[in-house]
This record gives C-alpha cells, sequence and structure tokens, in this order.
C-alpha cells in the first residue's frame, strides 16, 4: 500500500469516518496491521490517524488522573537518513503512574536494542519493569520501515515475556504490543501470575516476523514464597533479562538484584543439565538513568556479592538510531548508562 493512499485512506477516516469511536479506532488499527503485514512502512499521516483515535478515547480518567494519550515514537537511522522503525504508544502522566511513561533509560534501551539486532536475535527474552512497552515493541517487531526488513536482519527474539506489576499497567502494556502488529488479543494474553505462563506459539497473523510475546505480572519480592517458587519453568528458558529505570528507589536494589541472580542461575542450570552449551549464557542488560550515585553504587556491589559480574558498556548509544518523538527529537539529556550482566565462572 502506497503512501499516497494511506493517506487518502487517513483523509476519509477523519472526514467522513463511522462517528462511533471504538468502531474509528477498529479501522485504523487494521490498516496499520495490513501496511506492517505486508512489511510496507506506515504514512505519517497514517500514524498521525491512530494517534488521533487513540487521543479521543476519555475513558478510564478518574478523579486527580490525568488523560490518556499517545505518541508516534520514530526511530532515524542517521547513517541512511531514513526511518527504521515506528511505533504508537500510550501513556499517561503523573507521579503516580510510573509505568505508564516512556523513561530516559527505556528509550535508549530501545534504540540499542533496535541498532544492536544481534544482542537480542533468537534468544528467549524476560523484561522487567516493561512499562509502556516501546523496548517489547523493538524486540518483538525489529524495523518495520526502510533497513533490516529482510528476514532474520532485525532484532526479533524467539520470545518475549515483558513483566511489570499493576493491572493497569499490564493492559496498557499488552494494549502498546497488540498495536504495533505483536500479536492480537488472544495471542498477547495478559497474565498476572506469571507462575502460571505456559507460553504456546502466538502465530500472529499480523506479522509473520513476530516473536511470541507475553505479559505477566512478576514480583521481585519474596522468593521464598510458593507462588515464586513456581516461576522455574519461567526462568529457566530465559537467556536475555532486559531491564530499564529499575532502580530509582533504593529499596528495591537488593530485590531487583536477587531477581537477576535467580533469573541468571536457572537459565544457565537448565543449560548445562540439558548440555545445550551451544545456547550462548544468559546475560542481563540494564539501562540506568544515573541520578544518585549512591543507588548506583548500591547496585553495583550487591551484584558483585551476590556473583554477578558486571560490565559497562562504554558509550552504547554513539552508533544507535535515534527515538523521535510526534516528529521531534525528545529531551534526553539525563545521563544513561547501559552494564552488561552475566554468572561468575566458577
Amino acid at each position: 500500500m502506497t503512501e499516497d493512499v494511506q493517506d487518502a485512506m487517513a483523509q476519509a477516516i477523519a472526514a467522513e469516518g463511522p462517528e462511533d469511536f471504538w468502531y474509528r479506532e477498529a479501522v485504523v488499527r487494521c490498516l496499520v496491521a495490513c501496511v506492517v503485514g505486508c512489511g510496507g512502512g506506515v504514512s505519517d499521516a497514517l500514524a498521525e490517524a491512530l494517534v488521533v483515535v487513540d487521543l479521543d478515547v476519555g475513558v478510564g480518567v478518574g478523579e486527580g488522573l490525568e488523560p490518556w494519550s499517545s505518541r508516534a515514537v520514530s526511530f532515524w537511522d542517521a547513517s541512511r537518513a531514513e526511518i527504521s522503525a515506528r511505533y504508537v504508544i500510550r501513556q499517561r502522566a503523573g507521579l503516580r503512574e510510573v509505568g505508564l511513561l516512556p523513561w530516559a533509560a527505556g528509550i535508549r534501551l530501545a534504540e540499542y536494542v533496535l541498532s544492536t539486532p544481534e544482542v537480542t536475535r533468537g534468544r528467549r527474552v524476560l523484561e522487567l519493569g516493561a512499562g509502556v512497552g516501546l523496548t517489547a515493541c523493538c524486540v518483538a517487531m525489529g524495523a518495520n520501515m526502510g533497513r533490516g526488513k529482510a528476514e532474520g536482519s532485525g532484532p526479533e527474539a524467539a520470545s518475549l515475556v515483558a513483566t511489570d506489576v499493576g493491572h493497569e499497567v499490564l493492559l496498557n502494556l499488552q494494549q502498546n504490543l497488540v498495536r504495533n502488529g505483536a500479536g492480537n488479543d488472544d495471542d498477547t494474553p495478559v497474565c498476572e501470575d506469571a507462575g502460571a505462563l505456559v507460553p504456546p506459539p502466538v502465530g500472529s497473523s499480523i506479522s509473520d516476523r513476530a516473536c511470541p510475546c507475553f505479559v505477566a505480572e512478576l514480583e521481585w519480592h519474596g522468593w521464598g514464597d510458593p507462588g515464586q517458587r513456581r516461576l522455574g519453568p519461567l526462568l529457566s528458558q530465559t537467556d536475555l533479562i532486559l531491564a530499564a529505570d529499575c532502580m530509582y528507589d533504593p529499596e528495591a536494589v537488593s530485590d531487583f538484584v536477587a531477581t537477576l541472580r535467580r533469573v541468571l542461575s536457572a537459565s544457565e542450570s537448565k543449560r548445562k543439565a540439558c548440555r545445550a552449551m551451544s545456547r550462548p549464557p544468559p546475560m542481563a542488560l540494564v539501562a540506568t538513568t544515573k541520578r544518585q550515585e549512591t543507588t548506583l553504587d548500591l547496585f553495583l556491589r550487591s551484584a558483585a556479592e551476590s556473583g554477578l559480574v558486571v560490565v559497562e558498556i562504554k558509550d552504547p548509544w554513539l552508533a544507535c538510531d535515534h527515538a523521535v518523538f510526534d516528529y521531534a527529537v525528545p529531551p534526553l539529556d539525563d545521563v544513561v548508562l547501559l552494564h552488561c550482566l552475566t554468572l561468575q565462572n566458577k
């Protein structure tokens, strides 16, 4: 579908489209899904049409809560002077809505995933604190425009389990994955008990490049509880952990490190038990906005004491495709660090 045709259809929907909002949104989403499924690039007008219908939502806004809004996020490949990917993210602002907004470290991690596809390609990914799902979209769908559209050239993982806490956060995370082509409502379920998660094949009809995606609630504490012990199958099949802006609270650092350690240990044990040594050793990529030196030092010290090797990846963002929000460069003045964590060799 050419951009001219997309633009004409977007204009027709805006001028003469169905009055019912939900039907109008369904029509726009269907058009976007068809374009992505055919390997084409979504035109600016069609992307903006999706933003407009999302801005019309106005539901679920209670007293003292900010309204929902949507942002078109493009990734600009400066070396080729073209857009490599574009996603539409639904969000809600507010200090109480930390899981409903894109944050600097998450944006940077999404840029890194898209620009270094070999890091995630073919791996079974578990994302902690996935939030609005921007990084998850890049892991699942990769470059949906410009370069990287050839099969096997993008960062698509073998599977993705995106986790966070809170029903509203999980539902928004799921919907952001769905609206960007990573499965559908049935294929990308919200599982509020990660221990009961048994990932079946997605079989998405939208894109044959989409990896199986799942959304689940995962707490970082209580690893001795029966509910957390049932997570064994999920943890042992994880090759790669992704996490961004998960250490803004120093009180959460110990639980966060314990979770990293538990997942990496379970995966490595499974790798050795199955003698699948051809599989790459499990690792974690943690993107952190540098706020308080004491919190960062606590994380590095806790990780070392837990038997994890922490290596900072120097200047990881220099060669990345840079995110562009609503056709304007976002103010990413924050210093974001990227660390790779693995188990110590014994």
